[in-house]
C-alpha cells in the first residue's frame, strides 16, 4: 500500500467548511506540524487580504471583529488584533494540550 506525505485539503458544502488530513499524519508528525504551519500561513494570508479590502470598503473595526467572531465591541485595527490572539491563544490552549 503506498502512503504519501501528510497533506491538507478544504472541502465546503453549503455553510459548512472543513479541513481534512490525508496522508501518513501518525507516522511523521513533523511532517504533519509542517504542513499545518504552511496551511496557517497560506489562510492568515488571506485573511489579511479580505481584512484589508474590508476597512478599503468602508467596514468599521467593530463590523471586522464581529466578522472574525472574535469581539462586538472592537473600535481600533489594535482591539481587533489583541481579541483575535487572545481568541487563537484559547484554542491552541484546547487542541495542544491534551
Amino acid at each position: 500500500m503506498l502512503t504519501r506525505a501528510p497533506h491538507l485539503r478544504l472541502a465546503s458544502h453549503g455553510g459548512r467548511l472543513r479541513l481534512r488530513q490525508r496522508g501518513r499524519w501518525y507516522q511523521d508528525p513533523l511532517a504533519g506540524i509542517r504542513e499545518c504551519s504552511r496551511a496557517s500561513i497560506a489562510v492568515d494570508k488571506a485573511l489579511g487580504e479580505a481584512v484589508r479590502q474590508g476597512v478599503a470598503s468602508g467596514a468599521s473595526w467593530r463590523e471586522i471583529g464581529r466578522a472574525l467572531g472574535v469581539t462586538d465591541d472592537a473600535q481600533t485595527q489594535r482591539d481587533v488584533l489583541e481579541a483575535l490572539a487572545e481568541h487563537r491563544r484559547a484554542v491552541w490552549r484546547r487542541f495542544w494540550y491534551r
